[in-house]
């Protein structure tokens, strides 16, 4: 049988940007992570009241979010659209071990129905 793991890597630089960052942000790492940021942010802007670099309500933080998530959304969907030729590609693979199984399936039935009976 023909090796699988051909189907897993990456075709061009744009595969393993999208995996890697996607694979990154979709762990408790880049949660921790994120939320200690926001947490010193706003502790921070508290902290200099008399002249925060972003006041209440964090309008600065907020354009944050909403680049990382205009950035975050397609590189999801890029991963995502890999992952499903991923799949497409293995039941490929999948498809053709199945009609060489049952070829050869085939073949030795016909060859058990030429022995003589005894």
């Amino acid at each position: 049988m023909k090796s699988r793991a051909h189907i897993h890597l990456p075709q061009n630089i744009g595969d393993k940007v999208a995996d890697s960052v996607v694979s990154g942000m979709g762990s408790w790492k880049f949660i921790i992570i994120q939320t200690c940021i926001v947490a010193l942010w706003i502790m921070a802007n508290l902290y200099l009241l008399s002249k925060p670099y972003d006041p209440y309500p964090f309008i600065l933080l907020n354009l944050l979010f909403s680049t990382q998530a205009a950035y975050a959304s397609p590189l999801i969907l890029m991963a995502s659209n890999r992952g499903a030729a991923r799949d497409k590609q293995r039941d490929d693979v999948e498809a053709q071990e199945v009609d060489l199984l049952l070829k050869l399936q085939q073949e030795q039935l016909e060859i058990l129905r030429r022995l003589p009976v005894e």
